[in-house]
């Protein structure tokens, strides 16, 4: 009589479609992998180093994509009226929305002029003259 095929892998996982893979002749559980994985990446010394090369190289591409952009997320034309070009934090060229650009500031001044307005904040400027 030959043996019986595992239902559970060592640690106690279910052998279930979702949850099994193959490795070469043998079966693998997929959750035990994902364990060993996150385990291995969380001793790797040079993962930060790793991480952020992945992410920069994804940024690049973004924004070498970029220009093909008809609109903008918000649904305004990037025609050359429109568009303006700035280096981001990256150092990568972008492309961006001057009215969406233009709706931020709006609403950054708006808060800044409320903060300013606030009663506990106006005592303090006739002190703080010479300084404005």
């Amino acid at each position: 009589m030959g043996r019986l095929p595992q239902t559970h892998c060592k640690q106690g996982h279910a052998f279930t479609p979702e949850n099994t893979g193959r490795s070469g002749k043998s079966r693998a559980c997929l959750t035990c992998q994902r364990v060993r994985d996150k385990l291995r990446y969380r001793n790797d010394p040079n993962r930060r180093e790793k991480v952020l090369t992945r992410a920069r190289s994804q940024r690049r591409e973004t924004t070498k994509a970029s220009p093909g952009k008809s609109h903008c997320r918000n649904g305004h034309l990037m025609s050359e009226k429109n568009t303006s070009w700035e280096v981001a934090a990256s150092g990568a060229k972008v492309r961006r929305c001057r009215t969406c650009k233009s709706a931020r500031n709006r609403r950054r001044r708006r808060l800044h002029d409320k903060l300013w307005n606030l009663p506990h904040v106006s005592r303090w400027l006739p002190s703080m003259g010479a300084i404005l």
